[in-house]
């Protein structure tokens, strides 16, 4: 219970989705409230069994389940009955908008605890499909903007500075803020099987006290404008992605004459470049800029794939390579010159 409610260092992170989905009343929208992934970037709207990698990218990993209540509308072609992720439905206008509890803050959030604050996030997305045929391919685009306030810390009436609160969420009431846009293409006629995706984010917020590595006395987390200790100022940070990759089973290259084995196969590459947000450097900390971005390091990571597909779409074998390019630090920041590049194989079975 202490977990729960104080965010302590055993909260459960086992329970993901639960989720009530209300569908069929009201034409071409669709409700859902509980536990679940948000919409605010493109990789939040693939289910496991859909991704192209193993892992998602840093920017979509970010940020984690939350509770909420989303209104999901679907317009123009579609089929089938509307899904809060989207899914299967073809709809090629489609919109949501959410109301999210959004514990923590945007660079490290939390689930299954209670909310720390008084106020909600609300979160838009739209989903265009300007083209979606066999004759000029398959475009998506899609664009996401989230804001709220987050923090919750009173101050001291004697020496106005803030008050520890009892989640250790030292920071003051700010606005939080992000915005997100993707593409993805699906190209036909005789280049069918080759696919391009893309995504940006940009998010603005405060951190907890002691998650930044910099100078106390006048880092994002030692003041503010008014001089108050333990204050923080709000930053911002940019991330983004891009993958192409081919499936040889929609190839027209690779006829039904071919071995089936062979065209199992689908070969996937991926670079993204992401912040090191919780490494910043010290000897940036002191800028006159008002310290508001924390972009001196970002993390570029280079990814090889090959997917194999098993039993139609039900099962594949996934195996992938990352080559990190760590950022390389003064010698005040030696774990910066950490490499971490890994080998990983996934084996998935869906149904």
């Amino acid at each position: 219970i202490n977990a729960l409610q104080n965010q302590g260092a055993a909260t459960p992170t086992l329970l993901q989705d639960a989720i009530i989905n209300f569908h069929d009343f009201v034409p071409h929208h669709d409700f859902t409230v509980g536990q679940m992934l948000n919409t605010f970037n493109e990789e939040n709207f693939a289910p496991n069994n859909q991704l192209d990698f193993v892992d998602r990218s840093y920017i979509g990993n970010q940020i984690p389940r939350d509770i909420g209540a989303v209104i999901h509308g679907t317009w123009w072609c579609n089929k089938g009955g509307g899904s809060y992720a989207g899914g299967g439905d073809e709809g090629r206008v489609q919109y949501w908008a959410g109301v999210w509890n959004s514990p923590g803050t945007l660079y490290n959030p939390k689930y299954n605890v209670q909310d720390d604050n008084n106020n909600k996030d609300f979160i838009g997305t739209l989903l265009l499909r300007p083209v979606w045929n066999d004759c000029f391919g398959k475009l998506e685009l899609g664009y996401s903007f989230r804001a709220g306030r987050h923090g919750n810390t009173s101050t001291s009436s004697a020496t106005g500075t803030p008050l520890a609160p009892s989640n250790s969420l030292e920071r003051l009431n700010n606005w939080s803020m992000g915005h997100d846009g993707w593409m993805k293409y699906f190209a036909p006629g005789c280049f069918k099987g080759l696919w391009m995706k893309g995504e940006v984010s940009w998010i603005k917020d405060r951190t907890a006290p002691g998650s930044i590595i910099d100078q106390p006395a006048v880092d994002f987390q030692g003041g503010d404008a008014s001089g108050r200790g333990n204050g923080g100022a709000a930053f911002s940070t940019f991330g983004y992605w891009g993958a192409i990759g081919y499936k040889l089973g929609d190839s027209p290259l690779f006829c039904s004459e071919c071995h089936s084995w062979w065209k199992n196969f689908e070969i996937d590459g991926r670079y993204e470049s992401a912040p090191n947000v919780f490494v910043n450097d010290p000897a940036q900390t002191g800028r006159a800029d008002g310290n508001n971005a924390t972009n001196v390091y970002q993390t570029k990571v280079w990814t090889g794939g090959i997917n194999y597909y098993l039993a139609g779409q039900g099962a594949k074998i996934q195996v992938n390579y990352n080559h990190l390019d760590n950022p390389k630090g003064p010698s005040s920041a030696p774990f910066h010159r950490l490499q971490s590049n890994s080998f990983v194989v996934n084996f998935q079975v869906s149904w």
